[in-house]
């Protein structure tokens, strides 16, 4: 397995790299890249952890239908959730706002949850902070467990009771 991992990176633009095919994992933490349009080259990531992701689009990472595991932690001009409908080998999938957002009461409001309901092979999802109506969810029948802070409590409730899911966040995507 061959990892790609920026930390902290300044730069602004992504930088290029020899032979995308090569890496089935890849952790972009908290850099200062306008764009990450070029991960939608790195077509064999498997694991994918992004925190801070900086634009208003998911589009690039429709691209990565191997992906089985994706984290993203703090996407705050992302409102759609279309293209993560495309990653239909997803098996765990956790959506994230920062700490202090979540400690604060600031909501991530999707226009919905829709295209996470294509992901059939979707075991664990972890939806922090990150909301929207839960209902298209009820059809993802291979869910194991699901994690989903922010929402109204008599609504999870019932989703958890609707659906049998175990209340759970699951394996940790590292």
């Amino acid at each position: 397995m061959k990892r790609l991992e920026f930390i902290r990176d300044p730069a602004k633009q992504f930088p290029p790299i020899d032979n995308p095919l090569a890496y089935n994992e890849a952790k972009i933490w908290h850099c200062k890249f306008r764009s990450l349009e070029p991960l939608a080259a790195f077509t064999n990531l498997e694991t994918l952890i992004i925190a801070t992701y900086p634009g208003p689009d998911l589009s690039p990472l429709s691209a990565l239908v191997k992906l089985r595991r994706l984290r993203i932690l703090h996407f705050p001009k992302v409102t759609n959730l279309a293209p993560l409908g495309a990653l239909k080998c997803l098996e765990a999938l956790s959506l994230e706002t920062t700490p202090g957002w979540d400690a604060s009461g600031k909501k991530l409001h999707m226009e919905s949850l829709a295209p996470l309901a294509k992901l059939t092979q979707l075991k664990h999802l972890c939806l922090m902070s990150v909301v929207g109506d839960l209902a298209p969810l009820k059809k993802l029948k291979g869910l194991e467990t699901a994690c989903l802070s922010g929402f109204p409590k008599q609504e999870v409730a019932a989703y958890f009771e609707a659906t049998g899911i175990c209340e759970d966040a699951g394996p940790q995507i590292e």
